[in-house]
């Protein structure tokens, strides 16, 4: 049997399975998907207000996390330039 046909069988049915695996899987995929990135925004949220001067070394860690559950982070960094 020709090798390279062999390969390109084993791959055709490798990456057939892998999406049907994900088809079938969105609706757990997905909202783990959300909560990784969501989970990345909030933590660069964060430290982008222990940068802030003054005030962000001297915030608590707790408030920092809180205010952007709260949108207050996202509200600041968004709407921000409008204000001025």
């Amino acid at each position: 049997m020709n090798g390279g046909l062999l390969k390109v069988t084993c791959a055709v049915v490798v990456s057939t399975v892998i999406a049907w695996i994900l088809y079938i899987g969105r609706p757990v995929l997905v909202p783990i998907a959300f909560g990784v990135i969501a989970t990345y925004v909030v933590l660069g949220i964060a430290n982008l207000f222990q940068r802030v001067p003054y005030i962000g070394s001297k915030l608590p860690v707790g408030i920092r996390f809180d205010s952007n559950r709260s949108h207050g982070g996202c509200d600041l960094c968004v709407h921000w330039p409008a204000h001025i």
